[in-house]
């Protein structure tokens, strides 16, 4: 009995062995919660600029500006292009529209 006694005392001793090892330290778990905070406040930081959509719109304008202007600020070819296409795309959806009306 008391050898049953001794064996099972070391093998509560093993367990608690076991389970001061499995758990972190305060060191680790202030780690682990420093970085939480970080990633949180880099999300926070994403959703805030994704929801300032004054800016967002800003940033939309000052790239298309970029993209239809050459560097002296005057509109590339592409630009007139363009501007080219959409006036014949009016003209020619209001001459359609006219000759509806008429017919």
């Amino acid at each position: 009995m008391s050898t049953s006694d001794n064996t099972g005392g070391s093998t509560d001793r093993g367990q608690q062995d076991q389970q001061d090892q499995a758990q972190p330290s305060v060191e680790q778990l202030e780690a682990e919660l420093a970085e939480q905070r970080r990633r949180l406040g880099e999300t926070v930081d994403q959703l805030s600029q994704k929801m300032d959509v004054k800016s967002r719109a800003r940033d939309a304008k000052d790239r298309a500006i970029d993209r239809a202007t050459d560097d002296a600020g005057r509109p590339t070819p592409q630009t007139y292009a363009a501007l080219g296409v959409v006036a014949a795309a009016v003209v020619g959806f209001v001459v359609l529209r006219i000759r509806r009306r008429r017919g």
